[in-house]
């Protein structure tokens, strides 16, 4: 909640809704699934993430904004760090390991970033909005003063 409001520019009731909703994702990764079904707790995640923070930021577009709620909410779950690991594994000479662990991060990131985009196509749908006339853009003024 708090990378919400730093990083990406959120209202107070975007980091109530990013909060709300990393506790989402956290149990949806508590789901036990075997080593080859691990992508599916990561695709469920950024698609309900995406379903919720969609409804919310076409309901009430004024107050809030969907990029700081979806990337919030999902931030404990993308692979930065798996990334810039590999990379260190890599200079340490154990080039198979660490190229095996960069590609792993930037798929499962861009697994997470594209069923975020889907789940927000299917709340456009569900509202019936069409993408073209709504803006994705933060509402200026909302964003919490950087004194907190």
């Amino acid at each position: 909640a708090g990378a919400c409001a730093i990083w990406y520019s959120g209202s107070w009731i975007d980091m109530f809704v990013a909060a709300c909703l990393a506790v989402l994702v956290a149990l949806v990764g508590n789901v036990h699934f075997s080593r080859q079904e691990r992508f599916l707790s990561e695709v469920v995640a950024g698609l309900l993430v995406g379903v919720i923070t969609g409804l919310i930021s076409l309901r009430w577009h004024e107050q809030t904004c969907f990029g700081a709620m979806a990337l919030g909410s999902v931030l404990d779950i993308l692979q930065g760090f798996r990334a810039v690991y590999s990379i260190i594994e890599i200079m340490s000479r154990n080039t198979v390991s660490g190229g095996a662990d960069f590609i792993e991060g930037i798929i499962f990131t861009a697994l997470i970033s594209y069923f975020l985009k889907f789940g927000y196509e299917i709340a456009l749908a569900i509202m019936k909005v069409d993408k073209d006339h709504y803006d994705m853009k933060c509402a200026p003024g909302m964003a919490i003063s950087k004194w907190w």
